[in-house]
């Protein structure tokens, strides 16, 4: 196995240089031969134990998910669902901050298809991020004594919320009509003032 330098090294070069490399057209651009490579690549890599070099390739996939998918990438949404709901907690935990970039990049396209490829996802996949986020939430606060648990439980938490808020503002045409939705809504509400004294009891 290369070792964390030399994968963040590599995750990062190839992440700066889809931008300029990766549309067809572009001077110089990849082949679809090599994209094809690269995309089957990225599905193998959903076990990053190294943050840094897990939230570069959450990135990079992001990127490439922007313009490749689900035209070009229909492997992509399938596998992420399927590691967040593994039992794998680091397959899980790496599905999740892929997921996170992920749904931030296609809900910025306001095509119809877009929309209505993204809706799908937020039908399949609120109400699983909405328990984990609970669930996550529940043991931060009961790991309160033991600050580098609480802190992972609590930084789920977050990865998890930042999901549902782009899901609940682009993937419901009326939010204020679905259950789950509400029901969220009014949890957070609730939940804030916990988070808040968490948050500060794990700083402190």
């Amino acid at each position: 196995h290369l070792g964390a330098e030399v994968r963040w090294m590599a995750v990062t070069c190839l992440k700066n240089g889809v931008d300029r490399y990766w549309r067809p057209g572009a001077p110089n651009c990849i082949d679809e031969d090599e994209k094809a490579f690269v995309r089957t690549t990225l599905l193998q890599c959903l076990e990053e134990p190294v943050p840094q070099v897990l939230k570069q390739l959450a990135v990079l996939v992001a990127r490439i998910a922007r313009m490749d998918c689900p035209a070009r990438w229909s492997e992509l949404l399938p596998a992420l669902s399927e590691g967040v709901h593994s039992p794998n907690p680091l397959l899980q935990k790496c599905s999740l901050w892929t997921l996170k970039d992920v749904v931030k990049c296609l809900a910025a396209r306001r095509l119809a298809p877009d929309r209505k490829v993204f809706s799908e996802i937020t039908t399949s996949l609120f109400a699983f991020v909405l328990r984990l986020w609970s669930r996550h939430l529940q043991e931060s606060g009961s790991l309160a004594g033991s600050p580098a648990q609480g802190s992972e439980s609590l930084e789920m938490a977050r990865v998890c919320l930042k999901i549902l808020k782009v899901m609940v503002v682009h993937g419901f045409p009326r939010f204020n009509m679905i259950i789950e939705a509400l029901d969220f809504i009014k949890e957070l509400i609730t939940q804030i003032p916990n988070m808040l004294e968490l948050r500060h009891r794990l700083l402190c």
